[in-house]
């Protein structure tokens, strides 16, 4: 094998890598971003109900993973 086509190949091997990991990159952001939606549609959905603070607390949380699991996918 020529070494032209050896770099050939770990460059298309780096390349699906890559491809790879944006879209598991993406895909996690999605799965956050809905759960940090449906998170807000119940806190503003409240008038002054007990949950408030509660669904504040899950929206603080999960924001901070969606934060920490960006910050490690990199």
């Amino acid at each position: 094998m020529r070494m032209r086509e050896i770099e050939k190949k770990l460059f298309d091997t780096a390349l699906q890598t890559r491809n790879l990991e944006i879209s598991l990159f993406w895909q996690r952001s999605n799965y956050f971003l809905v759960l940090n939606t449906a998170i807000a549609v119940g806190f503003f959905s409240q008038d002054a109900g007990a949950y408030r603070a509660v669904l504040a607390t899950l929206g603080a949380i999960s924001s901070v993973l969606w934060l920490r699991v960006d910050a490690g996918s990199k």
